[in-house]
C-alpha cells in the first residue's frame, strides 16, 4: 500500500522511517474523555460542544470494535453518495458533522 506524505523537514530523496499498525477492532473501551479536547473543532461554540461530543459517542459507540464498524459504516454511506474517502481524519469529521445535526457529507 502506498503512503504518501509531505514533510518540510526532509531534503528530497532523504529517508524517513516509520511503521504503520492497525488499530485492533476489539472490545477495549474508548477513552472519550481523555480525547475529548483533542478532538475538538475550534468553530463549534462552547455552549454546542457538551451535546455534539455526546451525539458522537452515542453514535460511535465505547469500545474500538465500534468505532471501526462506525467509521466502515460511514465510508459505505459517503462512497455511495459520491464522497469515496479512506481518511479516517475525514470519516470522524463527518461524524462531527452528523453529531452536530447534519446529515450530508462534509465538503
Amino acid at each position: 500500500m502506498p503512503v504518501y506524505f509531505r514533510s518540510p523537514a526532509l531534503n528530497p530523496h532523504e529517508f524517513f522511517y516509520f511503521t504503520i499498525q492497525q488499530m485492533p477492532a476489539d472490545d477495549v473501551q474508548i477513552d472519550w474523555e481523555g480525547m475529548e479536547q483533542k478532538m475538538r473543532p475550534g468553530d463549534i461554540a462552547d455552549d454546542a460542544w457538551g451535546a455534539v461530543w455526546t451525539t458522537v459517542k452515542s453514535q460511535i459507540g465505547m469500545t474500538r470494535a465500534d468505532y471501526y464498524n462506525s467509521l466502515m459504516t460511514e465510508a459505505l454511506y459517503l462512497a455511495a453518495h459520491g464522497s469515496k474517502t479512506y481518511s479516517v481524519r475525514q470519516l470522524f469529521q463527518f461524524e462531527l458533522v452528523r453529531g452536530d445535526g447534519a446529515s450530508q457529507p462534509p465538503e
